[in-house]
């Protein structure tokens, strides 16, 4: 029984590794989406069948911190990243 279940887990997760691979990235060159700032992307892997599975996929945390001699204290991060080449570009404070 053991067999059978790693066979099928293994069978359903090749399947998902090629249908990811078959899958063109989008990139997001500009803030908004392009040029003009529509925020229109053509991407469409995420929609309202789905939406509801979708998981975190990674974290990052910035490091910042209160600097008490400074009297600084961090703000709400708030980002838009850019993607270019399957590099991820976001700026901190």
């Amino acid at each position: 029984m053991k067999l059978l279940i790693a066979s099928v887990g293994a069978a359903v997760l090749s399947a998902a590794i090629a249908a990811q691979k078959s899958v063109k990235p989008v990139e997001w060159p500009y803030y908004g989406g392009d040029q003009g700032g529509t925020k229109y992307s053509p991407a469409d892997q995420v929609n309202r069948g789905n939406v509801a599975r979708l998981a975190l996929a990674w974290e990052w945390k910035t490091g910042e911190r209160r600097l008490l001699e400074f009297g600084t204290q961090p703000g709400a991060f708030e980002n838009t990243p850019l993607m270019i080449g399957d590099v991820v570009y976001l700026s901190t404070p």
